[in-house]
């Protein structure tokens, strides 16, 4: 697994629970992403090999299971736009993307152990889409978080 080693995403995890059955709400807060390095984790640079720009953030952050890849409840945003284009550092505001709010938040029917948070970051190149880092949370404690 690669790892966003490079990069720093601060992020805010809080659980609620809803007054509604067992139904559980993760509620995912971004603050800032830093992202110093002008390659990707291929090293190629990224933007049309040159060297002077920085990446272009594409953020995929999902719920998954924890020995599985398959997003059960996925956002997508960011790549393009004067927020996302060729950034070292982006502070997060209210608004991810179109429709996308911050923070994130993921419903699910009922509390799962095995539930992990699951962020991919990729550089937004329309000719090469290309990976800049991945990382999981899957340590969610529903015991610390719940109000």
């Amino acid at each position: 697994m690669i790892r966003l080693s490079t990069s720093v995403l601060f992020i805010i995890l809080g659980i609620i629970y809803s007054l509604k059955a067992n139904e559980v709400t993760i509620l995912v807060l971004l603050k800032s992403f830093n992202y110093p390095s002008k390659q990707t984790v291929d090293g190629s640079w990224c933007d049309n090999n040159d060297e002077h720009d920085y990446c272009s953030p594409y953020f995929v952050i999902c719920t998954t299971k924890q020995y599985t890849q398959l997003c059960l409840s996925k956002y997508e945003f960011g790549g393009n736009g004067p927020e996302y284009e060729n950034k070292e550092h982006i502070t997060f505001d209210g608004q991810l993307g179109e429709n996308i709010t911050n923070p994130l938040q993921f419903t699910m029917p009922e509390w799962s152990n095995d539930t992990v948070l699951h962020v991919a970051v990729f550089n937004k190149d329309p000719n090469d889409p290309s990976l800049l880092g991945r990382s999981n949370i899957d340590r969610l404690d529903r015991n610390t978080w719940h109000q």
